[in-house]
């Protein structure tokens, strides 16, 4: 490790000012545009139409305001992690998914904005295709990220060898990004059936196959601590 290093998520925070910048210059932009007693869609259902409304303020603000908190969750999580000189080595990693998290709401807002004013936007294409690319990146960066409390396959057994943590987090980001990939598919191909049943499926195979391996290697690693 290099010790002269040290963690700068200034980027993460510059990035989710514009994200969120953008987030609210696009609602204000809309605001005017949209009647006050006007309720508009928030929630699209397997149909591929709006089944869940809100009234404008929700609709126009709720995403920019998670999309802060989420941000405010990054920066505590990566300046209080008991283990944060690992995540100094892992900040380019983290911070790609942080990205992808940021575009992927940025996309979404833009589609409810663009929604309320009336135009037709195939949300059940592109929000999955987009779910999906944010899978596989954190997928393809979960094998770089070192031991932490914070991000990665964290179970016991990943805490208290390194051996179980790398060998983990490398099936964990595999399996992202297979999912990810099947969850692109979903969308290009507009079934939101098969997109709830990759997300289930996918969803449980991870946590199980990921959480199972994770004792498996930890038994096999002479090396391992006891916490």
């Amino acid at each position: 490790m290099d010790l002269g290093k040290k963690l700068d998520i200034k980027p993460g925070i510059y990035a989710s000012v514009i994200a969120v910048g953008s987030m609210l210059g696009l609602s204000l932009w809309a605001w005017p545009q949209i009647p006050e007693d006007m309720l508009v869609p928030v929630h699209w259902g397997l149909s591929g139409q709006p089944d869940g409304y809100s009234n404008k303020a929700v609709g126009l603000l709720a995403l920019p305001a998670i999309m802060s908190v989420v941000a405010a969750i990054y920066f505590v999580r990566m300046h209080k992690d008991p283990r944060k000189d690992n995540l100094v080595e892992s900040q380019t990693a983290i911070l790609i998914s942080w990205y992808g998290v940021l575009a992927l709401m940025l996309v979404v807002h833009g589609l409810l904005v663009l929604s309320a004013l009336g135009n037709y936007m195939p949300v059940t294409q592109i929000v999955p295709v987009g779910v999906g690319i944010l899978c596989v990146l954190v997928g393809a960066a979960m094998g770089k990220v070192r031991s932490n409390h914070s991000f990665g396959c964290r179970t016991p057994w990943t805490l208290s060898s390194e051996e179980s943590w790398s060998r983990t987090n490398r099936l964990c980001g595999w399996l992202m990004c297979l999912m990810g990939l099947a969850t692109i598919a979903s969308g290009l191909l507009d079934s939101m059936y098969l997109l709830v049943g990759i997300i289930l499926g996918g969803a449980l195979l991870i946590v199980s196959v990921t959480f199972a391996y994770s004792y498996i290697i930890w038994k096999q690693d002479q090396n391992r601590s006891s916490g």
